[in-house]
């Protein structure tokens, strides 16, 4: 018997079973205990096993050469629809094959990293193909990483050359690397085939993606051809790319998003579609029209910046990094497919996907079932070796044969991440059995499909890309002072519509420590001047996105009744401040000014509701960025100034990032 308004039957069924289970063990094992139990009997394994029965096969066969198949298949069919130029599948297939000739005449060859840092172009996928071709594996640069993190990526990667556009060698002269411009000069017309030998391998390296790491130190995620490919494979059959698919290439280089959006579309014979940098934050739209792009991945926060007209030809909008809020399904759900997916580097971008638009799943948290290319598995939190119930919350793992190989000289944490858990035999003895620990909190639905609950460790979102709160904390403490402690925290705050994620930091002085009432300090000139040296030094290490966006002195660290640093009363005590008293912590907080015309009243409204603060926390000398913007709300921004009727650019807010100058610079354009 169960009340059917608050207990579901599948919650009832389960609780039941778990029951069963567990007296069952203090029968049979009446000294073990409690925790020790195994609440997974027969029915449940049945049923996992049937939820995770798809056979799991592998592609043996390396990415470039799929490329050269639908070369030969279809040349003239448009690989590449870019700004700076359209390549047919014989185009790119030449100039590529050019580019791997240079690459192995400079030494590149099988094993050989090589990386590449590119403003948006189609040279930058020529450069892709290409590194692949030559047997090397290919790792995205930023000009925006911090020179320690910039550092470790090539020093790890042992790399003796760098693929880079005009626009980026300038400032990458000084890493000590041979640079090569990837331009038309480089590699002339190429118009006839190139031959070489290629003696790569599925299970060769294919690309590194780094993630941010427990230790402050990114962790390069190795990519396999054959994994990869197989995952390009289910990628194209969930995610409906296909030939006719005119993809918009829109993720930075640096995201794992991008190499689903070039290689699925590449391996499927689709044309890949790619804006300037300049339409990319300014005019997106336009450039989606112009190009007929029918496919689309982003962030839900960036796709909540879009209007209708910006989609037009759409027929399929993706999501991930982040769960979308109600409103985006609302405006998009009856116009064309929403999907939302799911998944980490380490199991190669996309596992699992929820289409939103069908309804099928209400809770905007459920991602979806499993794609045909792996499994996916519910354990207890605290032991990877012991399957949960049903229904019950536990860590995400995942199996299959597109996961990563491990991380980049780093044995001890692949070893720990990557694992053969005792129970996989048993429940799917004909299938690989080595699975990936995601840290990621689900529970299993009625029907097979996850409900994502959280995280198991300090792992964070930010705008959609995975951080970790102990790396900061890492780099937070060696910036600061000897005499200050530090602890950073991600707080939750409400933008418009939509509610996004923050990092605040709270300093103290070392050794002290209370239990009793906890107040922030008064913000002093004294501390604004220690907060301006810890950021800067922050900004040499860590990327800018991970820099905190407050920064709150606290008389003493607050400790739990286990004498630990009590991380709910951080939270607590954030949740109370208004949003001008938080206003106060933020880096280079200066005196309000109130609007002294017209035009800056309205941009301050503006701000106001696109940062999600009060009115009077926005002053005409304060700066965008340091009330908490970034590039997704610039662009939030610029499309509610253009509503407005202020030619208002998102590059613009970069410039101009003071409200003063901001109105300064449009009341100039207007006149």
């Amino acid at each position: 018997m169960y009340h059917a308004p608050d207990v579901s039957e599948f919650v009832a069924r389960n609780m039941t079973r778990c029951f069963s289970a567990a007296i069952h063990g203090f029968v049979y094992s009446p000294t073990s205990p409690l925790k020790d139990l195994d609440l997974v009997g027969p029915e449940t394994i049945a049923t996992l096993a049937q939820w995770n029965g798809q056979p799991l096969t592998s592609v043996d066969a390396c990415i470039h050469n799929v490329i050269h198949q639908k070369a030969l298949a279809h040349p003239e069919a448009p690989a590449i629809c870019s700004w700076d130029g359209n390549f047919t599948y014989q185009q790119l297939d030449q100039l590529s094959s050019a580019l791997a000739v240079l690459l192995r005449e400079r030494g590149i060859a099988g094993g050989s990293i090589v990386p590449f840092c590119f403003q948006k172009s189609a040279w930058a996928v020529i450069a892709m193909v290409g590194t692949l071709k030559a047997g090397a594996a290919s790792v995205a640069l930023s000009p925006d990483f911090p020179p320690t993190h910039l550092n470790h990526i090539l020093t790890q990667t042992n790399a003796a050359l760098c693929l880079v556009d005009q626009r980026n060698c300038e400032g990458l002269k000084h890493v000590g690397l041979e640079l090569l411009v990837v331009e038309p000069s480089l590699l002339g017309s190429s118009k006839s085939p190139i031959s070489f030998q290629n003696n790569s391998s599925s299970r060769d390296m294919a690309f590194i993606q780094y993630t941010s790491g427990t230790t402050g130190v990114p962790k390069g995620v190795v990519l396999e051809h054959g994994g990869f490919l197989t995952a390009m494979l289910a990628h194209q059959q969930a995610l409906h790319i296909g030939p006719e698919s005119r993809v918009l290439q829109f993720a930075s280089y640096i995201f794992d998003a991008s190499l689903q959006e070039v290689f699925a579309t590449l391996t499927a014979g689709g044309c890949l579609c790619i804006p300037s940098e300049e339409q990319r934050f300014n005019d997106l739209g336009s450039a989606i029209r112009a190009m007929n792009v029918t496919w689309v991945f982003m962030t839900p926060m960036f796709a909540q910046t879009l209007q209708p007209s910006d989609l037009e030809g759409v027929r399929t909008l993706m999501m991930g990094g982040e769960c979308p809020g109600q409103s985006i399904i609302d405006r998009w759900g009856a116009k064309l497919e929403v999907l939302n997916g799911y998944g980490p580097s380490e199991g190669t971008i996309c596992c699992s996907v929820n289409n939103l638009s069908q309804g099928d799943y209400p809770d905007r948290e459920n991602i979806g079932h499993a794609l045909s290319n792996n499994h996916l598995w519910v354990v207890t939190p605290e032991n990877a070796h012991r399957l949960a119930p049903l229904g019950a919350i536990g860590e995400l793992m995942i199996q299959g044969p597109s996961l990563a190989r491990g991380y980049l000289q780093n044995d001890e944490t692949t070893q720990n991440s990557f694992i053969t858990p005792s129970w996989l035999s048993g429940v799917n003895a004909m299938q690989p059995h080595r699975a990936y620990r995601t840290g990621d909190l689900v529970r299993y639905q009625a029907d097979g499909s996850l409900q994502f609950v959280g995280r198991n460790d300090s792992q964070v979102k930010i705008t959609g890309r995975r951080v970790e709160l102990k790396s900061v904390e890492i780099h937070l403490a060696q910036s600061a002072p000897d005499d200050i402690s530090t602890a950073v925290e991600a707080i939750r705050l409400q933008t418009g519509q939509a509610q996004r994620t923050i990092l605040v930091a709270f300093y103290w002085p070392t050794g002290e420590r209370g239990e009793e009432s906890l107040q922030p300090l008064p913000a002093t000139a004294e501390t604004k001047s220690v907060v301006e040296n810890i950021e800067a030094k922050l900004r040499t290490a860590i990327a800018a996105y991970t820099v905190p966006t407050f920064f709150i002195p606290l008389p003493f660290m607050p400790v739990n009744l286990s004498g630990k640093l009590d991380r709910r009363r951080l939270r607590s005590l954030v949740a109370d401040l208004s949003d001008s008293q938080l206003a106060l912590y933020a880096p280079g907080a200066v005196a309000k000014v109130e609007p002294r015309n017209e035009l800056e009243g309205q941009l301050q409204r503006m701000w106001a509701e696109v940062l999600g603060v009060e009115l009077e926390i926005v002053g005409v000398h304060d700066n965008f960025y340091q009330l908490g913007g970034e590039s997704v709300l610039a662009i939030a921004l610029s499309a509610m100034a253009r509503e407005h009727g202020l030619p208002l650019l998102p590059t613009d807010i970069l410039k101009h990032s003071e409200l003063a100058s901001q109105a300064a610079m449009l009341q100039e354009r207007m006149n």
